[in-house]
């Protein structure tokens, strides 16, 4: 015969670790399955004084396997929104990019953080005003794409020492045509390999019809050759 106060503690117990279980699979960007350090970086939302809720980006890290993670840091650079966050891992260093609402009229701006300790201290800065980035490493080189202001250019930009320096953004392309207000503003993506660099974003084109967009740079000089299909997935 089973007690009833022994099962309902098993009961709390199962439904305490389901809980914590799907509160990290939910904040986590990034897990690294079997390595001694792993990270974690994701957007929050919280409450500020008189019940102001904004959203801020949290970053935290284990040493240990996964088995234990470091106290949610604040990773943001102002007292407004800041979101959007994307984090690389190159070598052995942690590399995160988002975006951060710089003003009371929400100018969004590019943050950028990189730890060389295992995610223990960051030096920050500033990039450039845009939104939605997408980043990542390969052969050196770090990689960058991101939104305008208005949401409506696609720009690039290139890091050959790890992040202290980036290029000059270039423009790679630029909405020339009146978007529908319901739609999606592009979020553009970027890969790389021996042969190419290519970003990649999905928006309505002029005729209204769901559109992928690709720009690939063949050379890895700059010259982006645009093409674009209509997106029949949906």
């Amino acid at each position: 015969m089973f007690h009833e106060e022994p099962m309902k503690k098993i009961v709390i117990s199962i439904i305490v670790v389901i809980a914590m279980a799907i509160l990290i699979v939910g904040v986590s960007t990034q897990m690294q399955s079997g390595q001694k350090h792993q990270y974690k970086f994701w957007p929050q939302e919280i409450k500020l004084e008189g019940d102001v809720n904004v959203q801020r980006v949290f970053f935290s890290h284990s040493s240990d396997y996964g088995i234990t993670f470091s106290e949610p840091r604040d990773m943001s650079m102002t007292n407004f929104y800041a979101h959007e966050p994307k984090m690389i891992v190159m070598h052995d260093d942690v590399v995160l990019v988002w975006r951060d609402e710089v003003e009371s009229d929400d100018i969004p701006t590019l943050s950028f953080a990189k730890s060389t300790d295992f995610g223990e201290t960051f030096e920050k800065k500033r990039l450039f005003f845009g939104a939605r980035p997408d980043i990542i490493y390969y052969d050196q080189t770090l990689y960058l794409t991101f939104a305008g202001l208005d949401l409506k250019h696609i720009w690039y930009s290139e890091s050959q020492d790890g992040g202290e320096t980036f290029s000059e953004p270039k423009l790679i392309f630029e909405v020339d045509w009146d978007l529908s207000p319901y739609e999606d503003r592009p979020t553009p993506t970027i890969e790389a390999n021996a042969d190419e660099i290519k970003i990649t974003w999905r928006m309505q084109d002029k005729n209204n019809q769901n559109t992928i967009w690709n720009a690939v740079d063949k050379g890895k000089d700059g010259s982006f050759e645009i093409t674009s299909f209509i997106d029949n997935s949906e």
